[in-house]
C-alpha cells in the first residue's frame, strides 16, 4: 500500500510539475482555469514564466522527496529524519492549500462561481486534500 500512495504521488507531482513546465514555455490550454479571477473576472495575479519555472521545480523536488523516502531513488544528503519532515511539510502545504485563504481557494472559498472557482471546488482543492492524506499516509507507514 505504501509503495502505492508514494508512486501515485509521484506521479501526480510530475504531472503537474509538466503542465507548469508547458505554461512556463507559452503553452496556453487550461491556463485560464489555473489562475484565480476577481468577481469581475479579472486575473488576481499575472505569474510569469520564472515564476512558474520555480513552482515546476518546486513540484519536482516533491516528486524527488517521497521518491527518496519509498526508496525508489536515492538523493545524497537525505536521510530518514529529514525525509520525514520534508514530507509533513509537503503534506502540511497541501493541506492548507485545500483549506484555502477563504476568498478565492480552497474548500471555504467565498469566490466560487467563476471559471477558477468551479475547477477549485470540483477538482483542486479535493486533489490538495488527498495529497496531504497521502503525504500523511506515507509518514506513518
Amino acid at each position: 500500500m505504501y509503495t502505492f500512495f508514494a508512486f501515485a504521488l509521484i506521479c501526480t507531482f510530475l504531472s503537474i510539475g509538466v503542465l507548469h513546465l508547458y505554461w512556463a514555455v507559452g503553452g496556453k490550454k487550461w491556463i485560464d482555469l489555473a489562475v484565480p479571477k476577481t468577481v469581475t473576472g479579472q486575473l488576481l495575479f499575472k505569474p510569469g514564466a520564472a515564476e512558474t519555472i520555480i513552482v515546476a521545480l518546486g513540484l519536482f523536488g516533491f516528486a524527488g522527496i517521497i521518491g527518496t523516502k519509498a526508496h525508489f531513488i536515492s538523493l545524497p544528503l537525505w536521510n530518514e529524519i529529514y525525509l520525514s519532515y520534508a514530507t509533513a511539510v509537503i503534506g502540511f502545504l497541501f493541506l492548507i492549500r485545500s483549506i484555502g485563504e477563504f476568498r478565492y481557494v480552497g474548500f471555504f472559498k467565498k469566490i466560487k462561481h467563476t471559471d477558477f472557482g468551479k475547477m477549485d471546488t470540483l477538482y483542486y482543492s479535493p486533489l490538495c486534500f488527498i495529497i496531504a492524506v497521502m503525504c500523511l499516509i506515507i509518514l506513518v507507514l
